[in-house]
């Protein structure tokens, strides 16, 4: 019997290929499984608030026209501000931001082409 088998009865013949491939698996393994229960990264949790205005004649309305938006990816027609808020600071506190997305090279080629 080998040891791997536990006195199970069962015999598994590997070659030497597999052993190999098998060694590896297990040293990355062990070593993935080291790494997670060691590391421990404590992060900031920062809360950002993006403020929709929906017309509508009350709520469920609202909600429906919303929903709908953002089905139909359109939510920006809505879209108000966005706010950040600091960890652990208070409701109602926050800064405006703008979370647009930076401009792609195409955008800034052509921008630098027509001069504006």
């Amino acid at each position: 019997m080998c040891s791997f088998c536990q006195g199970q009865g069962t015999f598994v013949a590997l070659d030497s290929a597999h052993v190999a491939s098998l060694a590896v698996y297990t040293a990355r393994e062990t070593f993935a499984s080291r790494a997670r229960k060691e590391v421990v990264i404590y992060m900031a949790l920062y809360t950002i608030i993006r403020i929709y205005e929906v017309p509508a004649e009350n709520q469920q309305e609202a909600t429906d026209r919303m929903m709908k938006a953002l089905w139909l990816r359109v939510e920006r027609d809505f879209h108000v501000r966005d706010i950040i808020r600091e960890p652990g600071s208070k409701p109602g506190t926050g800064k405006a931001v703008s979370l647009k997305p930076s401009a792609g090279w195409m955008q800034l080629i052509i921008k630098q082409l027509i001069g504006l």
